[in-house]
């Protein structure tokens, strides 16, 4: 029998051991799913891929303009469904002189609901006001000729 003995090869280490592959994948998976959210992001805030086709507007008005909230909404929308700001929309609305209060909602898949409540008038206020019913005092673009409303004067303080 010879005695050989064999040469001790040092074994070599792999390149990537089990944890470092796991990590890796996952650090891949985790840039994955980053640059899915933000395409999907700049895709929906996009105006021309969810546009918003149709604004509708509920409650009865009488004094507001139409045409004037109309053109109010128009210059609000400028984006697409999701990027369109409410906020900024409800407070341009509501800084019209009729409206009191506004709320914008959206429906799917491509509409907005604006809710306009008016100042109801409970008498002229001055030369160029009204008093509203909850003792608020506003300014109309024109003072409607309207039956049966005194005319208050005093200091807006006292409104």
């Amino acid at each position: 029998m010879s005695n050989r003995r064999r040469s001790a090869k040092p074994q070599q280490q792999p390149l990537l051991t089990e944890q470092s592959l796991l990590w890796l994948k996952l650090a891949l998976l985790s840039l994955l799913m980053i640059s899915a959210l933000y395409w999907v992001g700049r895709m929906l805030a996009d105006p021309a891929v969810m546009p918003v086709r149709t604004v509708g507007v509920d409650g009865e008005m009488r004094f507001v303009k139409r045409e004037r909230l109309e053109q109010v909404v128009a210059e609000a929308v400028n984006g697409s469904f999701f990027s369109v700001d409410l906020k900024r929309m409800r407070l341009q609305i509501e800084a019209m002189p009729w409206v009191k209060q506004a709320s914008i909602r959206r429906v799917w898949p491509d509409k907005l609901r604006v809710q306009v409540t008016e100042h109801q008038p409970l008498a002229y206020w001055g030369k160029g006001a009204m008093v509203s019913q909850l003792a608020e005092v506003f300014e109309p673009e024109t003072l409607p000729q309207l039956p049966g409303l005194v005319t208050l004067v005093g200091d807006a303080q006292q409104a």
